[in-house]
């Protein structure tokens, strides 16, 4: 499984050339992606309130299928103040009445910035002991990882292509 992964990334790497996606690109890609999958998509919704009662939170993503919610936060650089706040998101949400599991989505080609180096553990952290998902995507790929062993490939995360 971990070689098809590689040879998969290392095509969008060789197909992608010096570009990068942006975050609003990367974002409408997982939307795209969640869609194509059967799931209502809004983009820019506000959920969760503080303990006042009064804020609530935008989320980048709220994408609903059945019973299960998928809120997503998109970004397309990782780092240790965004990994905190991704920790006030999930607290938000805890406090709330909203069910559903928090994902940071990232590009595919940066997910060893999340499963190396100093992030490692504050990511395996927010996973193992708070739920956080995360989604690696990219135009023509999307892994969702729901589980820390999903994200290093030691269990099945789940994958979509796209069927535009």
């Amino acid at each position: 499984m971990e070689e098809v992964y590689s040879y998969l990334l290392s095509q969008i790497a060789e197909e992608r050339g010096d570009t990068t996606p942006g975050r609003d690109s990367l974002r409408d890609t997982i939307g795209k992606f969640l869609q194509n999958a059967g799931a209502e998509v809004a983009y820019g919704v506000p959920l969760g309130t503080d303990k006042g009662g009064t804020e609530r939170s935008v989320f980048d993503i709220v994408a609903s299928e059945g019973d299960q919610l998928r809120i997503v936060e998109v970004t397309n650089a990782v780092s240790q103040s965004y990994l905190d706040k991704m920790q006030g998101r999930l607290n938000t949400l805890r406090e709330s009445d909203v069910h559903g599991k928090l994902y940071l989505g990232i590009d595919a080609l940066n997910q060893f910035d999340i499963i190396s180096g100093t992030l490692r553990s504050r990511v395996k952290e927010l996973m193992t002991n708070e739920g956080l998902g995360v989604i690696l995507a990219d135009e023509l790929l999307m892994v969702i990882c729901d589980s820390y062993d999903q994200l290093l490939l030691d269990e099945m995360p789940t994958f979509f292509f796209l069927n535009w």
